[in-house]
């Protein structure tokens, strides 16, 4: 019986070199998909290569979420504050410009800023500071 413990040769590149983690991740699920098929040999390169696909896309998915930030000078303070890009509908950074106005509401530890288009753009505080410090 065969079992691939380890990334076929075609496969060793300078892309394949895992750290300890993610390698014992790929080498579970290759030995997974080769129980599945019965233990049957000539499949290692195979198991290999689709145990390292879906071991990356696994931890693709379960990647922490992203975030990014918006500093909104409002009522004599300057606020920054993170947002989740992936959850904040069809904003796109460089939307706001600038020095350009936009009406602003607070509510606890959350801003929302109005954006162009009327839908409102959510984020939760992260720092506050008087405007006059911020441009020291």
């Amino acid at each position: 019986m065969q079992f691939c413990a380890e990334p076929p040769a075609a496969a060793k590149t300078s892309q394949t070199r895992y750290d300890t983690d993610v390698q014992e991740a790929i080498t579970r699920r290759a030995r997974e998909l080769w129980e599945q098929r019965g233990r049957v040999d000539g499949h290692a390169d195979e198991d290999w290569l689709q145990a390292e696909a879906d071991v990356m896309m696994s931890r693709q998915t379960h990647a922490a979420p992203k975030t990014a930030f918006i500093v909104v000078k409002f009522s004599g303070s300057i606020y920054t504050a993170a947002y989740d890009p992936e959850n904040c509908g069809d904003y796109r950074p460089g939307e706001l410009r600038k020095g350009a106005p936009v009406a602003v509401r607070l509510d606890a530890d959350k801003i929302y800023v109005k954006r162009p288009n009327g839908r409102e753009l959510e984020g939760r505080i992260l720092k506050k500071q008087p405007a006059a410090e911020a441009s020291s």
